[in-house]
């Protein structure tokens, strides 16, 4: 069952369940294909580091497929990708994936409403405590009532 994204993450894990899974996918793919960039290898090069097995071509179409941000791969090849790269699993499969709400947006913002009346469009982008955020929300919601 996915989880909501009005729950906090559980205490203790890393947050990574409480990111949206495109957004894993996306970072994933950016980290993975600079990675390879930097080495100098084609995906065939990295499918034969990874998995010579023989089926470079299967490893080849996974890391296209990867690379695309069309899936993320089981624990045992994320683990043959990082050995054949040199790096860890954080370093391509980070566990806080930043939003881009989080890295462009200014933390407050505030205009006018279109309607002409005396309400304004209140934008706040700020990391707060769970409590504090349900003490925003009832506020909110207090004001409309």
């Amino acid at each position: 069952m996915p989880k909501s994204i009005y729950a906090p993450a559980p205490a203790g894990t890393d947050g990574l369940e409480s990111a949206p899974p495109e957004e894993i996918k996306r970072t994933f793919a950016r980290n993975l294909q600079a990675t390879r960039l930097e080495k100098g290898w084609s995906q065939s090069d990295l499918a034969r580091r990874a998995f010579g097995d023989g089926k470079s071509a299967k490893g080849r179409d996974n890391i296209s497929g990867y690379e695309r941000a069309l899936r993320l791969p089981t624990p045992t090849l994320l683990r043959k990708l990082c050995d054949a790269l040199g790096v860890t699993e954080g370093e391509l499969l980070p566990t806080a994936p930043r939003s881009k709400l989080e890295t462009d947006s200014p933390s407050f913002g505030i205009r006018s409403s279109a309607g002409g009346d005396s309400k304004v469009w209140l934008t706040v982008n700020q990391a707060v405590s769970w409590d504090k955020a349900v003490k925003i929300m009832q506020v909110l919601k207090d004001a409309d009532d």
